[in-house]
Formats: structure tokens, C-alpha cells, sequence
């Protein structure tokens, strides 16, 4: 059963990672997947958020700069540290 989950899961992050503005970077020794999605429909503040996903941590993030695509690797991985606050 855990090889089904596996592959379901590899399925998955490919999918995700061949939507458009997703990109792969490897951070703190883990592969990330960051990609821009539109704020799930109960945030009345609207708009998009980027997600940084690894295979253990999920982070999501609301403010961040247009160009964000363009940031070199390191200075995306930080958008995602900031406190939430700034």
C-alpha cells in the first residue's frame, strides 16, 4: 500500500510542479516546490498566495513581489521566512 501512496504522491508533485509560475529550488537540503495559487475562497482579502511545499513543511505566503519567478533560489527561500507581519 505504501508504494501506492508513494507513487500518488510523486504524481502529485509533478502535476504541481508543471503549473505555470512553479519552480523547484532545494533549501535547507530539501527540494521545494513554490507556486502561485489564488487564496482559497473563505480569505475575503482575495488575490494569490505563493506555497512553498517540501516533503515535510508547508508554507504559505501572501505578500510577495510580482516578479517572484525571477528571484534567484536563495532570496525566494526567504520570502517564505519572513514573519507575516512585514
Amino acid at each position: 500500500m505504501s508504494g501506492a501512496r508513494d507513487e500518488h504522491a510523486d504524481a502529485a508533485t509533478k502535476h504541481r510542479a508543471a503549473e505555470p509560475h512553479a519552480r523547484r529550488i532545494l533549501a535547507d537540503g530539501e527540494p521545494w516546490i513554490v507556486r502561485e495559487v489564488p487564496a482559497p475562497v473563505f480569505d475575503r482579502r482575495g488575490g494569490t498566495h505563493l506555497v512553498f511545499e517540501s516533503p515535510t513543511i508547508m508554507r504559505r505566503v501572501r505578500n510577495f513581489a510580482p516578479g517572484w519567478h525571477l528571484l534567484d533560489d536563495e532570496s525566494l527561500y526567504e520570502l517564505s521566512l519572513k514573519p507575516r507581519w512585514m
